[in-house]
């Protein structure tokens, strides 16, 4: 697995998100709950093992509990995401999680826009946020080491799979997204 430079980047780095079908040649692989369904995090982590890996579980509980979800992981994932809540995102840093806040998803839903949840990324040493593209310069005005991870990445002409808003690969970039996730496209 080479390391990636976060810093050194004139496009963004291609995150694949997989539901079910498992089977990929990508570098970079996002597992969420439909990955899940029919095998342990830990099942998941060894099979992907020498790949970059976003597990997408957007924790939500006690910090004990997190705390200790993120030891019991056989290896750390490149990325995990943690709802935005002090005391969680908190408990992953500390447990050792390189973790990425989310707040809102892109269907619409939640309780933080971008510019608040890069705020809490940036007080708890998280690694990033997950945010839609558009939203990017407005976190990276602010917050220029912070990393934005944007999902509702598809083709011109492909459904959106519930996202509110869509971009393209091209549109993320402009924006200047960190990372962009692509899955259920052709992208």
């Amino acid at each position: 697995m080479r390391p990636i430079d976060d810093k050194a980047m004139n496009e963004p780095h291609i995150i694949r998100a997989l539901d079910q079908d498992l089977e990929t040649e990508a570098d970079f692989v996002k597992l969420g709950h439909p990955a899940l369904a029919n095998c342990s995090i830990n099942g998941l982590l060894r099979r992907f093992m020498g790949k970059h890996l976003m597990l997408d579980l957007k924790l939500y509980d006690t910090p004990y509990a997190i705390e200790i979800a993120v030891q019991q992981f056989i290896y750390q994932p490149y990325f995990l995401t943690v709802y935005a809540l002090d005391s969680m995102l908190r408990a992953a840093v500390q447990a050792g999680a390189n973790v990425l806040a989310v707040g809102e998803l892109t269907t619409g839903e939640g309780l933080w826009g971008a510019y608040a949840l890069a705020r809490q990324a940036d007080k708890f040493k998280c690694r990033g946020i997950v945010c839609r593209a558009d939203k990017v310069p407005d976190v990276k005005k602010y917050y220029p080491d912070i990393l934005c991870v944007c999902p509702g990445i598809r083709l011109p002409g492909e459904p959106s799979n519930g996202h509110v808003k869509v971009f393209t690969p091209s549109e993320a970039a402009s924006f200047g997204a960190d990372y962009i996730m692509v899955g259920r496209s052709k992208a």
